[in-house]
């Protein structure tokens, strides 16, 4: 009996032990996540300063071909 309670102790104890672990990878796998979905923003937001750059360069030239034609 004693020893059956002791196994179930160290069962407890591994479970215990493997679910903290468990749980700090969920963490660290969640703040990656949230980083990952920081940069995709910033991403998104990087091209769409670039296409306005681009209308803006096309306008420029077409104005600059407009004058001279």
């Amino acid at each position: 009996m004693l020893e059956s309670l002791n196994d179930l102790e160290g069962n407890v104890a591994t479970f215990v032990a493997q679910h903290k672990k468990l749980v700090n990878a969920y963490q660290e796998l969640f703040l990656a996540h949230q980083t990952l979905e920081q940069n995709y923003q910033a991403l998104l937001n990087q091209k769409q300063k670039a296409a306005e750059q681009v209308k803006m360069l096309i306008s420029q030239l077409q104005t600059l071909t407009d004058e001279v034609i």
